[in-house]
């Protein structure tokens, strides 16, 4: 991948994850669908490091720090276990939206 400069959002995820537990932060990476434009979503990958007590999501692909409401979160990895979001024809229904800024 570092070679290459080439992945996808797991593999981006993985080793911003590396890399900050390197560098002595908490991270986890996590995985579930984000928004992808004309009412479509797709299955993604992004990380999460704890800041100040808090757990703060952070998409090194699409290069946001604190991910916003098109990024839906399934399940998240806090023991380096294989994780994967949901693919397929599942129907979600939206029940209500809480936004912080």
């Amino acid at each position: 991948m570092l070679v290459e400069r080439s992945g996808n959002s797991k593999d981006f995820s993985n080793l911003f994850v590396a890399i900050a537990r390197n560098v002595g932060l908490s991270a986890r990476s996590v995985a579930g669908i984000i928004f992808a434009g004309n009412k479509k979503f797709r299955p993604h990958y992004w990380c999460q490091v704890l800041v100040n007590h808090e757990w703060v999501s952070i998409d090194p692909v699409l290069k946001l720090y604190k991910t916003d409401a098109t990024h839906i979160m399934f399940v998240r990895n806090e023991d380096d276990a294989d994780i994967k979001p949901k693919t397929g024809d599942e129907t979600l229904k939206v029940l209500s939206i809480k936004y912080n800024k």
